[in-house]
């Protein structure tokens, strides 16, 4: 979708390009309490995880973002985490979401969502640049199973 910001003419006009997404509906997103159950799973397995995973919403923000990413079927070792935190915190912004993740809470989602990922200390992700309109599937419900 392409929106034309200033009325103006065609020589100077500031062309924006977005994509409209479909959030996603009750049964794609988990509630508190499994957000919870995910958060203390995740730090059970994972202990090194547990501050990102602490910091208030930042799971949240993280999981939300995953569910449109890109995805790539083995890890992008040519990426970082902090690369991948500062796309997803750009992503939030872009979205108008006034809210910020960490690379811990954001490798606790990529398992939660079942992404490829390689251990920590020092992770990477299954996901690409690009996004999608509409939310992917998620094993989040597998995980807490």
């Amino acid at each position: 979708m392409i929106t034309v910001t200033e009325d103006k003419p065609a020589s100077e006009v500031q062309i924006t390009q977005s994509t409209r997404i479909r959030w996603p509906v009750e049964s794609e997103w988990p509630t508190s309490s499994e957000f919870r159950q995910l958060g203390i799973l995740l730090k059970a397995k994972y202990p090194g995880l547990t501050e990102g995973i602490d910091r208030g919403t930042e799971l949240r923000h993280a999981f939300l973002f995953l569910l449109y990413a890109g995805r790539r079927s083995t890890p992008d070792k040519g990426c970082s985490m902090s690369y991948w935190t500062q796309v997803a915190n750009d992503w939030l912004e872009k979205h108008h979401l006034i809210a910020r993740t960490n690379p811990g809470a954001l490798l606790g989602a990529a398992i939660a969502h079942a992404i490829p990922f390689t251990a920590p200390s020092y992770s990477t992700l299954g996901i690409t640049l690009g996004e999608s309109s509409e939310p992917l599937p998620s094993a989040w419900k597998k995980v807490i199973a």
